[in-house]
């Protein structure tokens, strides 16, 4: 791919105070589900999540995800309370990178190789957005 989404792992709620959109579909007028845009590892002790996103392919620069994932970051600092949302992007998948960056989210590092898929190692670039820097771009 060189698109590779956000990895999450699906899990998370824990210590949440409602539940959150932990694996909301995305679907446009038709219905159909072209995506997912996900809070996992919710740690309420610490007040941070990972952020994950994916889109079908089919579905890539129509902006479903620039008009969802403000409102998941927004619901996570203003509804759940959290301190810290964090994303790990393949730094070949630029149109994510800059999504991020456009919210808010600042680099943090880079760790190689830290992935191995279909025998591909890849790097992962590390991003993190604080509550007190969110601007509530909903």
């Amino acid at each position: 791919m060189t698109e590779r989404p956000v990895p999450t792992t699906g899990e998370g709620g824990a210590g949440a105070p409602e539940p959150a959109p932990a694996d909301a579909p995305l679907a446009p007028e038709d219905d159909a589900v072209i995506g997912t845009c996900t809070l996992a590892r919710l740690d309420a002790t610490h007040g941070i999540a990972e952020v994950g996103f994916a889109l079908a392919r089919d579905s890539w620069r129509r902006g479903y995800m620039k008009e969802a994932l403000p409102l998941l970051v927004d619901f996570a600092f203003s509804r759940l309370g959290l301190r810290r949302l964090e994303a790990d992007v393949d730094p070949r998948n630029v149109a994510s990178l800059r999504l991020l960056e456009r919210l808010g989210f600042r680099r943090e590092g880079l760790l190689r190789e830290r992935y191995c898929m279909n025998a591909e190692l890849q790097d992962a670039v590390l991003l993190a957005l604080l509550g007190r820097d969110w601007r509530g771009q909903i």
